[in-house]
């Protein structure tokens, strides 16, 4: 198989318990579709935080994510599977889509929540956002 013909499956990481259980999900489907995983970390851009610490924390944030998708490389390449990544920071929704449509997946799979409290609830709408507006099959995995 050519990789210019390579399925890929987009996973949506954010550091959650959800998103790894959709990493794991991935996995399997890789494994029988014969897939790449390509991981994709979306940092939110920080609100209520005074000009000057706007930096930090977006730094901050920035090499969370990292830190995220480096360990989801660590679990893909133990089970033998191609592996990509990207990290961009900005408003998740948005920023999902847009990505798929420059990839175009085999699918996406995401956890249906995030990190608890606010970020479950924003995280939650970010899922169905997603299911809602994608132009590929979404796998939401609680």
């Amino acid at each position: 198989m050519s990789m210019k013909n390579v399925k890929k499956i987009l996973v949506l990481i954010d550091g959650s318990t959800h998103s790894f259980k959709a990493l794991n999900m991935a996995i399997q489907i890789a494994k029988f579709s014969e897939s790449e995983i390509v991981c994709f970390h979306v940092a939110e851009n920080p609100k209520g935080y005074a000009f000057d610490q706007i930096k930090i924390v977006k730094h901050e944030l920035f090499e969370s994510g990292k830190k995220y998708l480096k360990k989801a490389k660590t679990i893909v390449e133990k089970n033998d599977l191609p592996f990509a990544d990207d990290i961009t920071m900005g408003e998740p929704s948005q920023y999902i889509i847009e990505y798929a449509k420059k990839i175009k997946p085999y699918m996406i799979v995401m956890g249906t929540r995030g990190l608890g409290g606010v970020k479950e609830f924003f995280l939650g709408s970010v899922s169905h956002y997603v299911s809602n507006k994608s132009p590929f099959p979404v796998l939401l995995v609680k």
